[in-house]
């Protein structure tokens, strides 16, 4: 759920470059808190980690966060990417 909130994330803000500057934040902060906000288990992802390393396995909980972010980063650049296409 996280990487598909990352992609419409990085989407819907791609997007939002086409909308005049005084609508921009509001929509952002409606679209990006509000909706995909909601729609992220961010409290899960940062429960699961500090599972791990209570039973002492920091390793994977290394493992993890790291692969969580970087594939979130890919995913919110192939989303950002879709909609500079779409905008050209």
């Amino acid at each position: 759920v996280n990487v598909i909130a990352c992609f419409a994330l990085g989407l819907v803000l791609s997007l939002l470059e086409a909308v005049p500057q005084d609508a921009k934040a509001p929509l952002a902060l409606l679209i990006a808190v509000g909706f995909f906000g909601s729609l992220s288990t961010f409290s899960t992802f940062v429960l699961e980690l500090l599972a791990e390393l209570q039973a002492r396995r920091p390793a994977t909980a290394t493992l993890l966060a790291l692969a969580s972010v970087v594939v979130g980063l890919m995913a919110a650049a192939a989303g950002y990417g879709l909609g500079y296409l779409s905008d050209a």
